[in-house]
């Protein structure tokens, strides 16, 4: 008997450690007592052989030398880690039945037609920031016991539909039946930059759909409505009487939802992994003084000063990209080899899938505040797999923690409540049986609200003794990892986009030297300092640090400007609506796009990006530097005119075709309706200026006046009516040209520059007398409305005493001066051709003081070429900007070769191997770049 009692003793002996008891029979089951556990505080802290009490689900108490209570349920942890409950800070994952999501096109039902709620916006559809996610929380149980098995106890949980998405909540997973608890509601206003309809045929828009329906009027409908939500809080301090005596119209019901926005007490939760996105939505905090946080964040650590100066929080998604899967489908068994069936995997999609998972260290190391996101991946073990891929790419398992946990309770505004163990916080816990970020970890418990929701462990009837775990020093710290090299810049550089070479004196010697306004100059030399032309003359000296280059036998010009184009954008035409005024090309710049370096190779430094012509009034255009490499407001030349687009013609009229099959034909259809619209929109401008020029006088001495609502549509449109904006207008034909200018002396301003102009040449002195430029190129054989152009248009026009450049309207751009060589035909000078690319389009644009000749004292943007630059043969060697070298051919082959060594050692990077049962989703952090390229449509 005596044997068989030892036998049993040493069993229970040998039994795990984590044991539960009772420290008296009887006791209440609401206090339990988590003892001898490695407690991972959340805020930095590690407490070996620790002891947490929680009461009701809230935490009572946490130390090392803590009394259990009375009655206390006891569990042994044994040594082993106990964590705070991870959060989610941002998903979708809320509903059964989700409402329309980023797999369909949001705005439209299932034949592509526009439903009838998503056009409930105060300036364009997809407004739903009424909605509140709290109320639409409809879980499926085995979903979130799934989730919350895997450690995940806190959700920051998301609309998603439309563009303004709707307010989103923090909830907990307690209960039985895996309902959620709400814990805040109304934490963000979430936006999606999805369009709501753009349909196109051919690769061109189709007028009609439901606005908006590019990136680019996303940007100015999001501007735009959160201008209604600010002027909305002003108006609502106002009595009614003084509001109905103005005139003043009650806002849209939902414009309500923003009152938040606009008080500054809700952010906006915005979508930006890239560079340039990042940099819009700090702009969009600035210029509007809203709050707002980053979703997605793959790139924001090179903002890091900035985003910490105007306190964005990143939420990062752990979401990241995969590499891309064979396209072929049923064909890819006719394919040999895995290499052929997949995809081309572009540089830039193989430095972003390769970075994607550094960025949270970046941000760590930057000392910028950030969260994780699950961001459309379909499992909880997915969210701590990407979390411990997120760590092996450079985050400390301290930072990756405290991200997971108390970081993102603090940007959620629910730190009170959740994100570490400390008492009067929530129980939601979780227990691992070694380091949560090692592979290999298993969790064993998690407690949500202080409820176990794991297996029932083996039960004792006396309170357990702790024990450690034989072999584990739990309390002991880590060596110090070595300092993290990232993967993707091997070299410390990207090979993608070289820096210039960069000298603060340049010496360009004795070439030929075409300088736009005064000649030619044979055995010339220019010298460039600080980027600007301090001196040309044929003998001069330059100093011992000074760059020299020899260039005997070359020709030099000023960089060319392009002063009709749409490279460097992520979007530049919306077809959904007749007037886009509001639309700006400065707010969708791409500086990556591979057009712009194309531009560069040409001798191009400046291109003038402008809005398509598939409206008769289009969007405002920016003038921007070919500096490759440079991020986008870097690029825009300050200074410039700013400009508008109009067209007429074809192209505003709808091309003659029909619209998608369910989406409704825009007004205008007839070169009519086309100049109805101008005059239209004119007149409204007019009003609205009349309309604040009142306000202005009345409250000169009387400040408590509501202002008149600001509207971004007419706001360009008042400036042009001003002077202070230049139109650019689309047209072909001397008809249209005509009328627009007897509408333009009808409202007293002036037509800046036509573009195209192919029956130009029927009305130079018509042109001149009103002095309107032109912006042509070569348009035999184009289209219809150019069947009468001529290829001595430009020369007649010229001579007729008209401001001519010639632009590209397109991707090859560096082409643009053998369409100034083509002139020299018809009888225009070299200095009069030169001039089509270079002063002229200067003088155009407002920049002819710094730019567009080769001047002392103006920017040192200049192009060498081997030959006469106007011969067929000749190559620009190098072309500076503001005096730095940008390109060279010697540069571009070296380029050449690191982009391929570079991008064969990046494929070499095998991902990390998922962890089973790991399978990721689509994004809810959906990117804003289009998925393809727009052609141009301006011809």
């Amino acid at each position: 008997m005596r044997a068989r009692i030892f036998v049993l003793l040493l069993c229970l002996i040998s039994l795990p450690t984590r044991d539960v008891g009772t420290a008296r029979q009887g006791g209440s089951a609401s206090v339990v007592a988590l003892t001898n556990a490695t407690v991972v505080v959340g805020n930095g802290q590690v407490l070996p052989r620790a002891t947490v009490v929680v009461h009701d689900g809230i935490i009572r108490a946490v130390g090392a030398k803590v009394a259990i209570p009375a009655g206390a349920r006891v569990v042994n942890l044994g040594g082993a880690y106990l964590y705070p409950g991870l959060i989610d800070a941002l998903t979708v994952q809320v509903f059964k039945d989700a409402p329309a999501g980023h797999a369909a096109q949001a705005g439209s039902t299932s034949r592509g037609q526009p439903a009838a709620s998503d056009q409930a916006g105060p300036d364009g559809g997809g407004f739903f920031a009424h909605v509140e996610a709290a109320d639409q929380l409809d879980p499926d149980p085995a979903a979130w016991a799934a989730w919350r098995d895997a450690g995940i106890l806190t959700l920051h949980v998301s609309p998603d539909r439309g563009i303004f998405e709707g307010q989103t909540a923090v909830v907990t997973l307690e209960g039985e039946a895996a309902t959620p608890r709400v814990i805040r509601r109304a934490v963000g206003m979430r936006i999606a930059l999805r369009t709501l309809s753009a349909p196109r045929r051919a690769g061109f828009p189709v007028p009609g759909g439901l606005y908006p329906g590019s990136l680019l009027s996303v940007w100015s409908h999001i501007e735009q409505t959160v201008l209604d939500a600010q002027h909305a809080l002003k108006a609502a301090a106002f009595p009614a009487t003084d509001l109905a005596s103005i005139g003043y119209a009650e806002p849209v019901r939902a414009l309500e939802a923003l009152r938040p926005v606009a008080e500054g007490t809700m952010p906006l939760i915005v979508p930006a992994r890239a560079e340039r996105e990042v940099q819009r939505v700090l702009d969009l905090a600035d210029r509007f003084h809203v709050r707002c946080m980053i979703a997605g964040g793959y790139e924001a650590a090179q903002h890091a000063e900035a985003l910490k100066a105007a306190k964005l929080p990143v939420i990062v998604s752990l979401n990241f990209p995969p590499r891309p899967a064979s396209r072929l489908g049923k064909q890819a068994q006719f394919v040999t080899t895995a290499a052929a069936a997949a995809p081309e995997e572009t540089y830039l999609e193989m430095r972003a899938r390769v970075h994607a998972p550094e960025a949270a260290g970046e941000l760590a190391r930057a000392g910028v505040p950030f969260a994780f996101a699950s961001d459309g991946l379909k499992t909880g073990d997915a969210f701590l797999a990407n979390l411990r891929r997120a760590v092996a790419n450079g985050l400390s398992k301290e930072a990756a923690i405290r991200a997971a946990t108390l970081s993102a309770a603090e940007i959620l505004g629910v730190a009170q409540q959740v994100g570490s163990i400390e008492p009067g916080k929530i129980a939601n816990l979780i227990v691992a049986d070694g380091d949560l970020l090692d592979e290999g970890t298993r969790l064993t418990a998690v407690y949500v609200g202080g409820h176990e929701r794991t297996a029932a462990t083996t039960e004792s009837g006396a309170a357990s003794v702790p024990t450690p775990v034989p072999g584990r020093r739990a309390a002991a710290r880590a060596p110090a990892a070595p300092p993290f090299v990232s993967r993707v810049m091997a070299a410390g550089t990207d090979p993608y986009f070289p820096p210039p070479v960069a000298s603060e004196e340049l010496l360009i010697r004795n070439a030929t030297v075409m300088t736009a306004t005064h000649g030619t100059l044979e055995h010339t030399s220019i010298l460039v300092r600080h980027g600007k032309i301090a001196a040309i003359g044929a003998n001069l000296e330059a100093g011992p640090q000074a760059r020299i280059v020899d260039a005997t036998g070359k020709w030099v010009t000023p960089g060319f400007i392009d002063t009709h184009n749409h490279i460097g954008s992520d979007a530049h035409n919306d077809a959904t609506i007749a007037v886009t005024s509001m639309t700006k090309l400065e707010d969708v710049i791409d500086p990556t796009e591979i057009g712009v370096y194309r531009a560069l190779s040409g001798g191009v430094t400046m291109v003038h990006t402008m809005h398509g012509s598939v409206n008769p009034i289009g969007g405002q255009g920016v003038l921007i530097k070919t500096a490759w490499g440079k991020p986008a407001k870097d690029l825009v030349v300050p200074g410039a005119t700013p400009t508008l687009k109009m067209a007429l013609g074809t192209n505003p009229k709808g091309r003659g075709t029909q619209p998608a099959e369910g989406v409704a034909r825009r007004y205008p259809a007839s070169r009519m309706g086309v100049m109805d619209v101008i005059r239209s929109a004119l007149v409204a401008a007019r009003d609205y200026k009349l309309q604040w020029d009142l306000y202005e006088k009345a409250r000169d001495g009387h400040l408590g006046l509501l202002p008149p609502r600001r509207d971004l549509t007419l706001e360009p449109l008042v400036e042009v009516l001003t002077g202070t904006r230049m139109i650019t207008v689309h047209a072909y034909q001397a008809d249209e040209m005509l009328t627009l200018m007897r509408l333009a002396d009808e409202f007293g301003f002036k037509v800046g520059r036509f573009e195209h102009a192919a029956e130009g040449y029927k009305i130079a002195p018509e042109l001149a007398r009103h002095g309107a430029g032109v912006a042509a190129f070569d348009l035999l054989g184009t289209k219809v409305e150019s069947w009468d152009a001529i290829p001595q248009g430009i020369a007649v026009l010229v001579k007729a005493g008209v401001s001519v450049s010639i632009g590209t309207d397109g991707w090859e751009v560096a082409h643009m001066v053998h369409e100034a060589a083509q002139t020299l035909e018809y009888g225009l000078t070299p200095d009069q051709a030169l001039a089509l690319i270079t002063i002229n389009a200067a003088k155009q644009h407002g920049v002819d003081r710094t730019v567009g000749s080769i001047d002392e004292g103006k920017d040192a943007n200049l192009v060498i070429f081997d030959k006469y630059p106007f011969s067929v043969y000749a190559t620009p060697e190098q072309v500076y900007i503001d005096g730095q070298l940008y390109f060279s051919r010697a540069r571009d082959r070296e380029r050449a070769k690191a982009i391929a060594a570079e991008k064969e050692r990046l494929s070499a990077l095998d991902e990390v191997p998922a962890a089973p049962g790991v399978t990721t989703g689509s994004p809810a952090v959906r990117p804003q770049s289009p998925a393809g390229r727009q052609v141009p449509s301006g011809r």
